[in-house]
């Protein structure tokens, strides 16, 4: 599940593309299932088709990964016509790239470029196609954006030359605050990290993750005013060596907070932090391993389950517990990107070896 490592989806990716049969590289039409399922890809080169992020007015960006193994971004508008980007400095070797990762209202997405080099660089672009391209203080080959709101400011994580992770909140003046949170390890992989796909509120309130000396995972919020707030959640393991511990992803402008534990049976259980502290912890009836990996403003959950075959859905949570599951008919397996306050979600699913994007109406 998601909650092991903050780079799954690209190698999700990646897997896919070295494991897919050649006779599979065209593009099947898009088209509309029933259940008021969208499924799309991006046209031209697009091989694999990854959406991450949804916003209110139905705008999803997401990257592709074309058949040279190259990532461009996208932004797909709500009547499906897709605009493909690639950032000042993208490279054109495997895997490298651009990565779009999160959408604000007004159009604006943030997310990853990587060079020929492999260094990684953040990303800014306007809906006009403008671009600006960062790095975090202190960044040594690697700076991401993972969320982006409605005044600019851009959440995101970076590496420093001993590997240690860093988040950052980036102001639309270009001002970088360090989140360096009391507790977290100072060795190869640990420190403060943001999930490599993150919300974040109006008053730039964000969410993630530490990892201790000893390896394990913890919870922290840090407010708008600099308040930082670190947890566990009831039930999560001690184990750091097996990769236990608490790993928030998502927060909203009520102040939830969403994401996922690993307790002492190494099995994987979503959670709904609300504002007050409260936990209540979301495992889909059936499942062998759940995750709630997005929230939107009016409560509802969004994230994935594994059924007892290991196969992937989707899933989605009103406030009042009500869990209904999601599945693109035909597919593999069904991944959740995001959900919007309309309730509209996104996300991908695997079908003859070949990712393709979805996007879920919540009415026929």
């Amino acid at each position: 599940m998601r909650f092991k490592t903050t780079t799954y989806i690209l190698v999700t990716a990646v897997v896919a593309l070295l494991t897919m049969p050649a006779r599979v590289l065209a593009q099947p039409a898009a088209k509309t299932h029933r259940n008021s399922i969208t499924a799309f890809d991006v046209p031209g080169t697009g091989v694999q088709t990854i959406p991450i992020a949804i916003n209110l007015g139905g705008l999803i960006a997401g990257y592709d990964l074309d058949e040279n193994a190259v990532f461009h971004g996208f932004i797909r508008t709500p009547g499906g016509h897709i605009t493909t980007f690639d950032a000042p400095g993208a490279g054109t070797t495997p895997f490298n790239g651009t990565l779009g990762t999160a959408i604000n209202l007004v159009g604006v997405v943030t997310g990853q470029v990587c060079g020929d080099d492999t260094v990684c660089h953040g990303f800014i672009r306007t809906p006009g196609g403008h671009f600006t391209t960062f790095d975090a203080p202190g960044a040594v080959g690697f700076t991401t954006g993972a969320a982006i709101n409605l005044f600019g400011q851009v959440a995101g994580y970076y590496q420093d030359g001993s590997l240690v992770a860093h988040s950052f909140l980036r102001a639309a003046n270009g001002t970088f605050t360090i989140i360096d949170v009391p507790g977290a390890g100072t060795g190869p992989n640990e420190g403060t990290w943001m999930f490599y796909i993150n919300t974040m509120t109006l008053d730039g309130s964000v969410s993630g993750f530490y990892v201790d000396a000893d390896g394990l995972g913890h919870g922290w919020i840090r407010k708008g005013n600099g308040t930082i707030i670190t947890f566990d959640a009831p039930g999560a393991g001690t184990d750091g060596s097996q990769g236990q511990g608490t790993y928030p992803i998502t927060i909203n402008e009520l102040g939830e907070v969403g994401g996922g534990y690993v307790d002492a049976a190494n099995i994987e259980h979503g959670f709904i932090r609300a504002a007050d502290g409260t936990f209540t912890t979301v495992d889909v009836p059936g499942a062998s391993n759940s995750g709630v990996d997005t929230l939107n403003d009016l409560g509802v959950a969004a994230g994935e389950f594994l059924d007892q075959t290991y196969t992937y859905h989707c899933f989605f949570r009103t406030p009042d517990g009500t869990i209904t599951t999601v599945d693109v008919p035909g597919a593999e397996n069904t991944r959740e990107g995001g959900i919007n306050d309309l309730g509209v979600i996104t996300g991908f699913f695997a079908e003859n070896g070949l990712l393709h994007g979805y996007v879920r109406y919540p009415h026929p």
